[in-house]
């Protein structure tokens, strides 16, 4: 989906475009993938602040999840303004059955100055059962896939929620060595699947997970110990809990330590994984995680599967149901 309405010398002033978008099968529950890698009208990047569905001076992006054309409960309402501050602005989109619908709305303002605007540009694509997408790693009910922008962990955070999923954590009562191998595995098997590549770069790449650490003031000898061998994440399984992993420590390079760290995920070429603490302020990739939609709509699975949590370092947590 493109708009491309150009006007002399610039682009057509108070622009508005809206799509419909439901799949044409609804035997089962589907997700889709939207992703808007342009949106190029303004002359001058957008602020966060000025970004606003209100302000008629900007040009707006939004998007509406509605059932029966009315708009949804727990109604997904983004919108997003020609700015840089993501380069791929992205959202999946749960839609149970043939009541929901998803509404696009493009909005330029009454500024028009541009010659050689691109327009905006939407991308829709029905995740593939069992599959997700040529980006993403389907493994064990689960989409994963890693950001395509180097992000802080709190922008981590609040951009796995445009994919109802979390920061990644290793799945409960499973060790490392029994949860990556297969994972590694199936990243590689796709090589002999169509598009014939492996849907995550993992090879010497490292990446934000959902842990934390926190270190004490004045640490005893046995804090030290207990700090490096323990992470804490929160659960999105049990409402957002902070809950604790024991098996990290191996990895963790504790030298020059801040009051906490975060915890990324490092792929040796090798083919093994470890885990090294990272200053919060650094910018990396993130692995997500979202669960796959059910193929048959459970009404109480909906918040439990698509917990997402929210967490900032020291903020304390909390949860988006």
């Amino acid at each position: 989906v493109m708009t491309y309405v150009k006007d002399e010398p610039g682009y057509q002033v108070n622009l508005q475009c809206k799509w419909i978008l439901q799949p044409t099968n609804y035997d089962k529950p589907s997700q889709m993938y939207i992703r808007v890698p342009v949106i190029d009208f303004d002359v001058n990047n957008v602020t966060e602040a000025q970004c606003s569905l209100s302000n008629p001076n900007v040009d707006v992006f939004s998007m509406k999840l509605k059932m029966n054309d009315i708009s949804a409960a727990s109604s997904l309402n983004e919108f997003w303004c020609s700015n840089n501050s993501v380069k791929v602005k992205s959202q999946i989109v749960n839609l149970w059955d043939s009541s929901y619908k998803l509404a696009l709305e493009f909005r330029s303002d009454d500024k028009q100055v541009r010659s050689n605007a691109k327009g905006v540009q939407v991308d829709v694509q029905v995740l593939g059962r069992d599959y997700c997408h040529r980006n993403m790693l389907f493994f064990e009910g689960s989409c994963y896939l890693i950001t395509p922008e180097r992000l802080t962990p709190a922008e981590a955070f609040s951009i796995a929620k445009n994919y109802l999923g979390n920061v990644f954590t290793v799945p409960k009562n499973r060790n490392d060595s029994d949860f990556f191998r297969p994972f590694i595995q199936r990243n590689s098997d796709r090589l002999e699947e169509f598009p014939f590549e492996s849907p995550l770069s993992l090879t010497g790449s490292k990446v934000w997970t959902g842990y934390f650490i926190r270190f004490l003031d004045n640490p005893t000898a046995s804090d030290v110990a207990d700090n490096i061998l323990s992470a804490q994440f929160l659960d999105p399984l049990n409402y957002c809990i902070v809950g604790s992993r024991n098996t990290l420590g191996a990895g963790l390079n504790v030298q020059n330590k801040q009051s906490q760290c975060a915890v990324a995920l490092e792929f040796t070429n090798n083919g093994d994984v470890k885990f090294t603490c990272e200053s919060t302020d650094l910018r990396l990739p993130a692995l997500i995680e979202f669960r796959q939609i059910p193929a048959a709509n459970n009404a109480s699975l909906h918040s439990q599967l698509f917990r997402t949590c929210n967490y900032l370092l020291g903020d304390g947590p909390s949860a988006d149901v």
